[in-house]
């Protein structure tokens, strides 16, 4: 199964950038439609070579990548529930 970029890309209703305070670590954090949040972080080992153009590239292409995993368990899983009214959402959880 192959799942295209821009599906992934057409859910995605804000991306948001954190640089915390006197480091080179770029948090970003893709923000789907449906609530979701996936984070992708990058760190710089020295701050002679950080730019935050490229802190804020790997950062996001990690959290996107993240998105595909969630995407592609949310088409392969089987035990999904189909949409239906509460009182018809109850999963049997099995017993230990």
């Amino acid at each position: 199964m192959t799942i295209p970029t821009d599906v992934i890309k057409s859910k995605i209703e804000s991306v948001k950038y954190h640089q915390f305070d006197g480091t080179q670590t770029i948090v970003c954090a893709i923000i789907l439609k449906t609530g979701f949040v996936s984070t992708g972080e990058s760190s710089c080992l020295s701050p002679d070579d950080f730019t935050e153009v490229v802190g804020q590239e790997v950062a996001y292409n990690k959290a996107f990548d993240k998105l595909f995993e969630h995407e592609a368990y949310r088409q392969l899983n089987p035990y999904r529930v189909k949409r239906a009214s509460r009182a018809q959402r109850v999963i049997a959880l099995p017993k230990h």
